[in-house]
């Protein structure tokens, strides 16, 4: 099973008493759903890892797990901060405007206003705000996910639609230009400093 194939559910904070236990975090609108849990992917070095779950207490979106294998507190403390994986068909199907992240690259942006642009690359999970990175004329351009922007996706038509805000894309290509520029002047000077040297080489001779 690979990380393509899954889900992050959440990940473990510490141990939780002696006897092996772990609280974790869950990054789901529904802990409930998975009360029942009977096993998960836990992240080691980045290999996902098989765990038989013989109990889930959830306290909201905080759980205490109890790995049917993990017997010490010792052995349930080296698995803080790891990640918590979930085959991706463990996931309710969603149905309308309503999209899972792992479900976005891949897919062809249709604005409102500028049309077909680009493809999604990727998805950045960030703690403050998150991004849907498209590939758009060799470039990426990281777009603000939020219902204002993004507006939903036809699953069957493989596209997201979008309402990008005026100048955005402006804003990354002019960006683009000047890092081109700025490396076209250094080539140049390189250029220059050679021919110096020469000149000064000829000049010696």
């Amino acid at each position: 099973m690979t990380k393509d194939e899954c889900f992050e559910l959440g990940y473990i904070t510490r141990s939780h008493g002696l006897d092996g236990e772990a609280s974790a975090v869950l990054d789901t609108d529904v802990p409930q759903r998975y009360r029942n849990l009977k096993a998960v992917f836990v992240e080691i070095r980045g290999a996902l890892v098989p765990y038989e779950l013989s109990s889930v207490k959830l306290n909201g979106a905080k759980a205490t797990l109890k790995f049917t294998d993990v017997k010490t507190a010792a052995a349930a403390d080296a698995l803080k901060g790891s990640v918590l994986w979930l085959p991706v068909n463990m996931l309710p199907p969603l149905k309308g405007k309503a999209f899972y992240f792992h479900e976005l690259p891949g897919l062809r942006v249709q604005d409102e206003f500028l049309g077909e642009l680009g493809t999604v690359s990727s998805v950045y999970d960030l703690p403050h705000q998150d991004l849907l990175g498209m590939d758009y004329k060799g470039s990426e351009i990281l777009i603000p996910l939020n219902e204002d922007i993004v507006k939903g996706i036809n699953r069957e038509a493989g596209e997201i639609y979008t309402r990008l805000p005026e100048g955005l894309l402006e804003v990354y290509m002019a960006a683009e230009g000047d890092e081109d520029t700025e490396s076209d002047d250094a080539d140049d000077e390189t250029d220059e400093n050679l021919s110096d040297e020469n000149e000064a080489e000829s000049a010696g001779s």
